[in-house]
């Protein structure tokens, strides 16, 4: 998996001392799947990428974060995109500690 993350040397302090990851794409048997962090833990987030898809008549096969793909013509590129810049690593890091009730 190719994964777009927070590096332990910018942010040691996660719970399981590896990298804070923000984003992944793996190649798996039946299909593709980008990891989209942000999408789990931001309804926001989630909901830019649920409209963009519904606005471009796809189909969204979403899972928590996993959204899964056989094609790249069945995504909605331009609201994950947007979905994905919501967050510099500052942004994610103090995203991540709220969410885990870190002060």
């Amino acid at each position: 998996m190719i994964t777009w993350e927070v590096p332990l040397s910018v942010y040691p302090n996660t719970y399981n001392k590896k990298p804070l990851m923000y984003c992944g794409l793996a190649a798996l048997k039946k299909h593709y799947s980008i990891y989209m962090m942000g999408c789990y833990g931001d309804s926001e987030a989630l909901g830019i990428v649920e409209k963009g898809f519904q606005e471009k008549g796809l189909k969204l096969d979403m899972g928590k974060c996993c959204l899964r793909f056989k094609k790249l013509e069945n995504l909605d590129l331009d609201s994950i995109k947007e979905s994905l810049s919501m967050y510099s690593a500052e942004s994610w890091i103090q995203h991540y500690e709220s969410c885990r009730g870190i002060s």
